[in-house]
């Protein structure tokens, strides 16, 4: 959560950098957490591989 939604929460530093569906009322559950790490990780892991990717695109478009 960024310190521009977590400002408005009753203990803001509760919530600070944490995760939370806008949709959901800004609620934190933990298997949103769960998805929420599993994607960062996936990002993480295939990042080179996503660069090269776009990297790829953008020479074909030029």
């Amino acid at each position: 959560m960024f310190p521009e939604n977590a400002m408005w929460f009753e203990a803001p530093e509760t919530v600070l950098n944490s995760f939370a569906v806008r949709e959901d009322d800004f609620r934190i559950r933990i298997d949103d957490v769960q998805h929420f790490m599993d994607g960062y990780y996936l990002y993480w892991k295939n990042y080179d591989r996503i660069m090269r990717y776009t990297n790829t695109e953008q020479k074909e478009a030029a």
